[in-house]
């Protein structure tokens, strides 16, 4: 299983998700954990079939238009035999079981 965790604060760049994307693609990514994504949940679920992962957990930023903090964004692939149970979430942490 191949798996990528990034800390991505510049995730409103177009050409950082352009970026991202073709790296989902080109390794073959499995699961992919994002931090600091500065999305709100609505931005979160547009992202889902973006990128080839159809699985998305989102946990939405703080703040408003201008300035925003946190964000956080699970993404996997109906390939991937892998349950995900979510057992808790907030602004700073998804704790999970795979």
């Amino acid at each position: 299983m191949k798996i990528l965790n990034l800390n991505c604060h510049r995730f409103r760049n177009p050409h950082a998700i352009w970026y991202l994307w073709r790296i989902i693609h080109d390794e073959g990514l499995d699961l992919v954990f994002l931090m600091e994504t500065k999305k709100n949940v609505y931005e979160l679920q547009c992202l889902k079939n973006e990128n080839g992962l159809s699985n998305i957990f989102g946990v939405g930023c703080e703040g408003d238009e201008n300035i925003r903090v946190k964000g956080l964004l699970l993404m996997w692939g109906d390939l991937v035999e892998v349950e995900v149970e979510v057992l808790s979430f907030s602004l700073h942490h998804i704790d999970m079981i795979l």
